[in-house]
């Protein structure tokens, strides 16, 4: 999916303002996340790995690497709209975490 495919909920919108996560790094997670775990009603939740973080070759990744490490992106694989974003760390995201 390209990253420029990509719309934003106002939800979205707003959780990435409230949680200090800018767009360019919702829009890295879902290019490059290499684990994808479906949520329900249709919604993905994806991440990069720290494995991955730490071996990419990607430019933007490398220079991103420590601000991506933990970012969970929830979104619609089939119209590209991101639903929400979060820290892995946070309870909201353990249901997430706990599918995979």
């Amino acid at each position: 999916m390209l990253a420029s495919s990509l719309g934003f909920t106002r939800h979205a919108e707003a959780r990435c303002q409230q949680r200090s996560i800018p767009r360019r790094l919702v829009e890295l997670v879902v290019a490059h996340a290499n684990r994808r775990v479906f949520v329900g009603d249709g919604v993905q939740a994806a991440m990069i790995t720290r494995k991955r973080l730490q071996t990419s070759r990607v430019p933007q990744l490398k220079a991103e690497r420590d601000r991506l490490d933990g970012l969970m992106v929830l979104f619609d694989p089939q119209d590209g709209t991101i639903v929400t974003a979060m820290w892995a760390d946070g309870a909201a995201a353990r249901r997430y975490r706990a599918r995979s």
